[in-house]
């Protein structure tokens, strides 16, 4: 006598996991949401633009670029600019004798 024949159990499904998010917050205006990315992979740029404020944002991309790569360079970018010596100031001039000196003190007083 036989053995009688077992049917296969379905295979389970993978899932997906975390998908990377391709609509961003706007550093700017603070929209959820607002922030679309568009990869041209042929040309190598890719292009952020807000929908509420209209800030954008391009960059040269690669074919292993994702869409949080263009937002996170934006977001340095930002950064960068919002600190003090990034544009200093072209009137401001101090000579070295007024560095070397402490906070508070000035020449010839």
């Amino acid at each position: 006598m036989g053995k009688r024949k077992s049917r296969k159990k379905p295979m389970p499904t993978k899932s997906r996991g975390f998908e990377v998010p391709k609509v961003f917050q706007c550093p700017f205006c603070n929209h959820d949401k607002s922030v679309e990315c568009d990869i041209d992979v042929n040309k190598g740029l890719g292009r952020l633009e807000c929908r509420v404020c209209g800030e954008n944002y391009q960059m040269l991309t690669t074919a292993l670029t994702e869409p949080i790569d263009i937002f996170s360079a934006w977001i340095d970018e930002c950064e960068e600019a919002n600190k003090d010596d990034y544009f200093p100031a072209p009137h401001v001039r101090r000579s070295t004798l007024q560095n070397a000196l402490p906070v508070g003190t000035t020449l010839g007083a």
